[in-house]
């Protein structure tokens, strides 16, 4: 686990104060002090470099298992070795000379906490940096990032220093406290969860997530690969046009072990165990907020089902999509769904031939009261009709959403479905990406009701009428009167809309908002436009953009080419009615 595992139960100190090879401190590194725990991270480098250094002592040695309830020494490998041989047989040799930390025997200075890391230290090594480098490469923070480790990170020397008897004044809360995310861990039987002290670091990050940014990733080593529950879209899903990245999301997500997700929505804070029992009492004192941490803690408490309902919820959010396409019931699902306090909830069901109303309803039921972060892709749903997304806008309505994403292009849908979904919106809405492309039956109608109920407090927001051919100038028209005043990005796709012409595109463009950074407009297809949009765009653009995006192909009076498909567009000069209106410093990419 993250953090107790460091204090194993009386019998193992022979095994733990082994000494190893005298060589391995100078081959590690001279190192240096670091007084703050939470500055005690290990760089992904350095991981690799550990692993690199346990392989040749595997291999040199012939380790053998430190679990003192084995009766007969027991060979080592690669994928056997865990966390405690690991500081038997090196940590603790090698920083036995200057009693210090393994991170201050490697690291050079302080390394500020990036990543907390919660995890069972029974699970292999190996397989825990596999997980750790993955996560690194998926939310694209390097080598250089840094990661808490509680085996690492607390002097093994001085335990009773790191590991102190109030959880909240502890090393592994400290390092939480500054940490932007948790990345938890599992063992193949999510024996991580039976643990007390990988329960509080989820409790504490429950906790942390309710009032920040803090983010909750869930991995684990199946079928010889790492595989991984995101919060949110990664930095690695971020590549091209934004209607992929939660199809990328599911394609990293699919093969993370059913199972695994199963087995983790059965763990019980108050039936989680600790080497040493005083830790579970504590724990389990500090969750329900107990005056007297020594008492006999609760058999149950409404705190613990939070923390139970919400991790269990993270997980069937994870197979959920799975259990829909095996037409399995989805009850049990949605109840924990229901009775969690998740803030975000992020699936795709992209070309799904099985979601239906009926499946999109149950769904709908189960969103919980605290959620703030909603993103649904829902495109090319084949039994998807406007009673699913009417049921889904009216369950939206109460919530206190603040980023709503929700994508139903290509769906056999009407204005009504979409007018259910405007009359969704709450003002505490901040972020909105919303798609309805290549709906046959779309009209100015779901245009102009999204338009006039725009959140006063949007900042961003993403709109897509593209291939819906009913659109005309009145949908723009009335987007250019709503404009929110707080609106910094904006994204508006409207290609392949053949009545837009001029007039409307010149009326949007007048009312920009003056606090505009990010302005992406898609005209690609739209035949009755003329250069004539340039020139307005040059006159009215903000000087407050600093990014610019045009997609003007397909356009015979400015791009001068017709039959070009989108995906063969191709980044061109900025003209030069643009480039001169522009202000320095402006990026600029101009597709026709």
């Amino acid at each position: 686990m993250g953090s107790g595992a460091s204090r194993r139960a009386s019998g193992a100190d022979s095994a733990e104060s082994k000494p190893g090879p005298p060589q391995v401190a100078e081959e590690l590194g001279s190192g240096c002090v670091i007084h703050e725990v939470a500055d005690r991270a290990i760089t992904v480098q350095q991981l690799q470099d550990l692993t690199g250094c346990i392989a040749t002592k595997l291999k040199e040695e012939g380790w053998t298992t430190t679990d003192p309830s084995v009766a007969k020494p027991v060979k080592l490998k690669k994928g056997t070795v865990n966390l405690y041989d690991v500081v038997a047989r090196l940590v603790k040799p090698a920083t036995e000379q200057r009693r210090c930390s393994y991170v201050e025997l490697v690291a050079t200075g302080p390394q500020t906490t990036r990543w907390f890391v919660s995890h069972w230290w029974g699970e292999p090594v190996f397989h825990f940096v596999a997980c750790v480098v993955k996560h690194s490469e998926q939310r694209r923070l390097g080598h250089a990032s840094t990661y808490w480790v509680c085996a690492y990170a607390n002097n093994q020397w001085e335990l009773a220093y790191d590991v102190a008897a109030n959880p909240a004044e502890s090393s592994f809360r400290r390092a939480l406290d500054v940490a932007e995310g948790t990345l938890s861990i599992l063992d193949d039987a999510a024996r991580a969860y039976e643990r007390v002290w990988c329960e509080y670091e989820v409790f504490v990050t429950l906790e942390k997530a309710k009032t920040t940014a803090h983010l909750f990733d869930i991995y684990t080593y199946h079928k010889h690969q790492p595989r991984g529950i995101t919060d949110g879209i990664t930095e690695g899903d971020r590549r091209g046009a934004s209607w992929w990245w939660e199809d990328r999301k599911w394609s990293r997500e699919k093969n993370f072990p059913v199972e695994l997700a199963e087995a983790a929505m059965q763990a019980q804070v108050q039936l989680a165990i600790a080497s040493v029992d005083a830790d579970r009492i504590h724990i389990l004192n500090s969750i329900v907020g107990a005056d007297d941490l020594n008492a006999a803690p609760p058999l149950e408490h409404e705190r613990y089902d939070v923390v139970n309902t919400t991790l269990h919820a993270r997980f069937a959010l994870a197979a959920l999509k799975l259990m829909v396409e095996a037409r399995r019931s989805l009850r049990r699902y949605v109840q924990v769904i229901s009775n969690s306090q998740v803030t975000r909830i992020n699936l795709s069901f992209r070309s799904d031939q099985v979601l239906s109303d009926e499946t999109l309803q149950q769904l709908a039921a189960a969103l919980p009261a605290t959620l703030k972060d909603l993103c649904l892709n829902m495109v090319d749903c084949t039994l998807l009709t406007d009673q699913g997304i009417q049921a889904l806008a009216l369950a939206l309505q109460p919530l206190p959403l603040e980023n709503l994403h929700l994508d139903v292009a290509k769906n056999a849908l009407s204005d009504e479905a979409v007018q259910a979904v405007a009359a969704s919106f709450g003002e505490s809405l901040q972020h909105l990406w919303f798609s309805v492309g290549h709906i046959t039956d779309i009209s100015d109608v779901s245009g102009e009701s999204l338009a006039t109920v725009l959140p006063a407090r949007l900042e961003s927001m993403f709109l897509s009428f593209a291939g819906c051919r009913k659109i005309t100038g009145k949908t723009l028209e009335s987007l250019g009167r709503s404009f929110p005043l707080k609106l910094s990005h904006l994204e508006l796709m409207f290609g392949s809309c053949h009545l837009l012409d001029n007039a409307a595109v010149q009326a949007l463009l007048a009312q920009l908002p003056e606090g505009l950074l990010e302005l992406r407009l898609d005209f690609w297809g739209c035949p009755q436009l003329t250069e004539a949009v340039l020139a307005a765009l040059a006159a009215a653009l903000p000087r407050s953009v600093m990014r610019l995006e045009l997609y003007l192909g397909e356009i015979p009076e400015i791009s001068g080419q017709r039959g070009r498909r989108f995906a063969q567009r191709e980044l061109l000069p900025t003209p030069d009615v643009l480039q001169t209106a522009l202000s320095p410093g402006v990026s600029v990419e101009y597709f026709a």
